[in-house]
């Protein structure tokens, strides 16, 4: 009962973002959106010089699929400006909760591999102490997977067990809500 509050701002995190995400279109431009860019070594899409206040993230499988596929790369470029959106957001919350609750940080993660965090990560430090970051797939992780359809169809926001977080490198306890645009399970 004493992180009763979290369960509230999950679920507007979740309402603010299915609504960006339903009322916002595909653009036609070409390329990723500005917010960070493919590294040259890595082959992962991110803000490695940390510029920007959010902290967007492609992995590699993400960039190989989209570099064939136009379409496919349009759709992962809107949902990355999606995601992105939320970073005041996650700012503010952040600010709200930091302290006090011990908040550690805010996040989404599309089960297409988009995510962004706030406070921002170094990827750059985050790929140099675990290489197999550039390679990860989220959407299998428990943070993505006990939220699809199959293992939580009511799309409750949930509490999840101790995790070990790879990017972080730390353990960790999330609280965390399922994503959909009408039917269809986002992350």
């Amino acid at each position: 009962a004493e992180f009763v509050h979290f369960y509230k701002d999950v679920n507007f995190l979740r309402d603010l973002f299915e609504k960006q995400y339903q009322s916002s279109k595909i653009k036609l431009s070409t390329g990723w959106p500005k917010y960070g860019y493919v590294h040259p070594i890595y082959g992962a899409y991110a803000d490695f010089d940390l510029s920007g206040e959010g902290s967007p993230w492609l992995p590699k499988r993400v960039i190989d699929r989209a570099s064939g596929d136009l379409e496919y790369q349009r759709l992962i470029s809107k949902e990355l400006d999606d995601a992105m959106t939320m970073t005041s957001v996650f700012a503010s919350l952040y600010a709200k909760y930091k302290v006090e609750d011990n908040l550690d940080l805010v996040w989404i993660v599309l089960d297409s591999g988009v995510s962004n965090v706030y406070p921002p990560y170094d990827y750059l430090s985050i790929i140099s102490n675990n290489l197999n970051i550039v390679d990860s797939n989220e959407s299998e992780n428990d943070y993505v997977r006990l939220l699809n359809p199959e293992n939580n169809p009511k799309r409750q926001a949930k509490w999840l067990e101790p995790y070990y977080d790879e990017y972080r490198s730390t353990w960790m306890v999330s609280i965390v809500a399922p994503l959909y645009d009408g039917d269809q399970f986002l992350g």
